[in-house]
């Protein structure tokens, strides 16, 4: 799975794009290995959901393919998405947030996380919480 927000401006392959078509990129990059000709790889982004079903909203849709991920993948720029409610973390946690607990918190080994450059966040109170939660949980880089 990769999680980031959506529409925040970045800059990518030499243009301005969106942290969605980076995901889109990276989910397309990672689907192409194919070693001897059979996938290996089937990358979870939110842009290719069709549809969620009527049994789950798109919130709990996105917190239970965080906790099936095998491995989950932050795109983080500085803002901590939109906001929902979840029963663990209370309302007005935004979902990247809520998706990185999620993931952190069923296995926190296969978390990792890509840091693009900061950026002025527009929901002080969201980036914040999930900033502190981060610098306690983000795991070092394996280098």
């Amino acid at each position: 799975m990769i999680s980031s927000r959506c529409e925040d401006a970045i800059s990518f392959n030499g243009r301005i794009s969106t942290m969605a078509d980076v995901r889109m990129a990276i989910k397309q990059t990672i689907e192409d290995i194919r070693p001897a000709g059979h996938s290996l790889f089937d990358v979870w982004i939110h842009e290719g959901e069709s549809h969620t079903a009527g049994s789950q909203n798109t919130w709990d849709t996105c917190m239970n393919k965080a906790r099936q991920a095998d491995v989950f993948l932050v795109l983080y720029n500085g803002n901590a998405g939109w906001s929902g409610s979840s029963k663990m973390l209370g309302d007005h946690v935004g979902i990247c947030h809520a998706e990185f607990a999620e993931a952190f918190n069923t296995a926190h080994g296969k978390v990792r996380s890509i840091q693009f450059p900061a950026i002025l966040p527009h929901r002080i109170l969201q980036t914040e919480n999930f900033r502190a939660i981060s610098r306690v949980r983000m795991c070092p880089d394996p280098k």
